[in-house]
């Protein structure tokens, strides 16, 4: 009996360049906001993109069918808006910095899935789970002490006099919605650790998280989260009920926990309560159109009537009125214009524009996943498009990187960690 040693991929495998993107990635999603204010999406997709170019050019990527029909899907809508409306002096910046630019990201992490699965599998997202719940617990004290109206280790707030946007510990001022996705994304990675492992202190942990994140919630006028955050979480648990249908059981306790837990939560504390039955009540209606039903509510969602803005004045059922002819918070534009992304993509581009933007990366974040089929594509396609009706995902890369997160977290992990024992008769 001989055993032979298969070596696998390890941390090792992974070069200083790849190591330094992931890491200025984590940078910053959790602290860029808050340390330096600097916007550093530029100088991220440059060099993520120099590093796929060479990729390409010295070890030969493949480049797929899909990918050569998007590109070229992108070539003739960028083409024909061109000739509609010309060139100004921001459409290369509207078009890579606040459009395109954030795919590169996904485009990386494809690449990595692609040559480094087992690193990627094994031993990437255990560390960003592992980071994450320490920044998590490092948050606890900065955001209660924020609750107070204190100002507490809070920097560039400036420009925005709603304090409560920005109770949001080390991501930085305006960050509700990024902290959302920051905490949606540990939540799943969490939950995706759990299953695999069955440590009931990451259960309790969990549950722990989710408490206090309903809580602050509410405390911090952050309606995002409680639209999104049971969205993609029940999502992700059907996820593992179609995955794994051995862990049916437990996919059941983990729903029936959460919803106890919030259920007790919203009972006992009158001030969660009061927040679920006006402000989230109130925006859900208006999202839907019934505003009518609810006594309070008596004008349209912001962001319905900007986005029906830029639909009848912005050109917006056709092609749009020009890439980079108009900003965020443009002040020729009605108040807080740009707030999510479907105002503004929708009057540079149109509903073609910004079509186009959610099925490239839907269709990118698609092929993370390890079982692909249409019925996940569509979901990515709805998740996108409500983030997109809601934030400006595609302007902020730091909703990208969570989403990227959630995503791989959530791939089928088939590779064995170690080494492969393969036995012999002689």
């Amino acid at each position: 009996m001989e055993e032979v040693i298969i070596e696998r991929e390890s941390d090792k495998s992974v070069n200083f360049i790849e190591k330094f993107i992931i890491y200025i990635l984590i940078f910053n999603l959790l602290f860029e906001r808050w340390m330096l204010s600097i916007d550093l999406n530029k100088y991220i997709y440059l060099i993520i993109g120099c590093y796929i170019v060479y990729q390409y050019l010295f070890r030969g990527i493949e480049i797929t069918k899909g990918v050569t029909f998007i590109t070229l899907a992108f070539v003739i809508i960028i083409s024909m808006n061109i000739m509609l409306h010309g060139w100004n002096n921001s459409f290369i910046r509207s078009l890579i910095l606040y459009g395109v630019g954030s795919s590169i990201i996904i485009i990386f992490f494809l690449y990595m899935i692609s040559y480094k699965e087992f690193y990627i599998n094994n031993f990437f997202i255990n560390k960003v789970r592992k980071i994450f719940n320490v920044y998590f617990i490092i948050n606890i004290p900065i955001i209660l002490r924020q609750l107070n109206n204190t100002y507490f280790l809070m920097r560039f707030y400036d420009n925005n006099p709603m304090y409560e946007d920005h109770i949001t510990g080390l991501i930085g001022s305006s960050g509700t919605h990024r902290l959302t996705l920051y905490w949606i994304a540990l939540v799943v990675m969490n939950i995706s650790y759990y299953m695999k492992e069955r440590k009931k202190s990451t259960l309790y942990l969990t549950i722990f998280q989710i408490i206090f994140m309903v809580v602050i919630s509410a405390q911090n006028d952050n309606t995002c989260f409680y639209l999104l955050f049971p969205l993609i979480v029940i999502q992700v648990i059907i996820y593992y009920e179609i995955k794994e249908k051995t862990s049916r059981f437990k996919s059941i306790i983990i729903l029936l926990g959460i919803i106890v837990s919030l259920c007790y939560i919203i009972s006992s504390n009158s001030e969660i309560g009061e927040f679920l039955n006006t402000r989230v009540k109130g925006k859900v209606l208006q999202l839907t159109g019934n505003i009518d039903q609810y006594d309070n509510q008596n004008e349209e969602e912001e962001r319905i009537e900007l986005f029906k803005y830029s639909l009848n004045y912005g050109n917006g059922y056709t092609s749009g009125m020009g890439i980079g002819t108009v900003k965020y918070a443009d002040p020729a534009m009605p108040s807080h214009f740009g707030m999510s992304e479907i105002s503004i993509k929708v009057y540079e581009g149109g509903i073609v524009y910004f079509s186009y933007l959610i099925i490239l990366y839907s269709y990118l974040l698609f092929h993370i996943f390890s079982m692909r089929n249409l019925s996940v594509f569509l979901l990515i396609v709805m998740n996108f498009t409500i983030l997109a009706f809601y934030t400006q995902v595609f302007k902020c890369s730091q909703l990208i990187i969570p989403l990227v997160f959630i995503c791989l977290s959530l791939r089928n992990n088939n590779e064995e960690e170690g080494v492969i024992n393969e036995s012999t008769n002689q």
